[in-house]
């Protein structure tokens, strides 16, 4: 089962590495896990691994090789290909859960590719004020 959430989610008040954004995805399952320790987050980003740490969530993270320091996570990996479910308790992957899988990935990017947007907006604002 998987939810999603979003940095612009109005109910997302603080930002990675705080946890909002990892414990309001976990408010909208349909069925409450027991624990947040009984959810997984795949991460890409040191911010994001702070935030499911935070949450008490077990984390994944398959980061930017280019990154100087990884923070301490449950498992990294070199990409979510390596990823076991059943490592975490989780079914293994099936035909259908391989497309599901290849959408996250995408949604990863997407949401990544956002993220830059953003930033170069924010920076482009800045320089804008500056002058």
């Amino acid at each position: 089962v998987s939810t999603q959430s979003t940095g612009d989610d109005p109910e997302v008040k603080l930002g990675k590495p705080n946890p909002d954004i990892f414990l309001v995805a976990k408010s909208r399952f349909k069925t409450q896990p027991a624990s947040s320790k009984n959810c997984l987050v795949l991460e890409d980003a040191p911010n994001g691994i702070k935030a499911a740490l935070a949450a008490e969530m077990m984390c994944v993270m398959v980061p930017d090789p280019r990154l100087e320091s990884i923070p301490p996570a449950h498992l990294v990996l070199k990409s979510l290909e390596e990823f076991d479910p059943e490592q975490f308790g989780l079914p293994p992957w099936s035909p259908a859960t391989l497309d599901e899988r290849k959408e996250i990935e995408c949604q990863i990017l997407f949401h990544f590719l956002v993220y830059l947007i953003l930033l170069i907006l924010k920076i482009i604002h800045t320089c804008m004020s500056i002058n």
